[in-house]
């Protein structure tokens, strides 16, 4: 839709949650996964004026990122089977299997936070909680090991983004586990 809320376009709507929208740096299409009755949660893409999704991964690939120059999705990646791990994948916007996959320290953070691109799209920045702390950790995309580029020693943050100047944006929050609903009476 426009910024002003007019001319809203459906863009999905088949029986699917569909979630984590990234938008194509060429405004063409929107990345975004989906979860059908039955079905790993895979990524698919859909023109940005509407029309038919097109699947791009088969194994369960989570929270998509698209780079700054278009020409590759990060996600958190998944093999089937016992004890399958999980990675961040890179892969290409036309879909098919990924042309880089990377391990990363596992942790209760992975595959349940967003991935974000550096500016320069040569490497992706994820969230690694551990020991009841939240960092951040860059993995450069040409490879080698990834590494901590914060170092909270006590903070827990959900989400995080870069702003345009490279300065780090944090979602700091607390852990709701019961939700009450007041009715407000006359």
């Amino acid at each position: 839709m426009n910024r002003d809320g007019s001319s809203p376009v459906r863009l999905t709507g088949d029986d699917g949650n569909s979630n984590w929208p990234a938008p194509t740096p060429d405004g063409r299409w929107v990345v975004y996964e989906r979860t059908g009755e039955g079905s790993l949660t895979n990524l698919y893409k859909v023109p940005l004026e509407g029309g038919e999704p097109v699947r791009l991964t088969q194994q369960l690939s989570v929270r998509p990122a698209v780079s700054p120059d278009g020409r590759l999705v990060a996600h958190w990646y998944k093999t089937e089977g016992p004890n399958s791990l999980w990675q961040i994948a890179l892969t290409p916007p036309a879909g098919g299997l990924p042309s880089r996959i990377f391990d990363v320290p596992q942790n209760e953070a992975d595959g349940n936070s967003v991935i974000r691109w550096t500016h320069d799209s040569r490497g992706v920045i994820y969230t690694d909680y551990r020991d009841g702390v939240t960092n951040l950790r860059l993995q450069p995309v040409e490879g080698g090991p990834a590494r901590q580029i914060t170092n909270a020693t006590r903070e827990v943050f959900y989400s995080f983004d870069i702003a345009p100047d490279g300065r780090l944006l944090l979602a700091n929050g607390l852990t709701t586990s019961d939700v009450v609903i007041f009715n407000r009476t006359k």
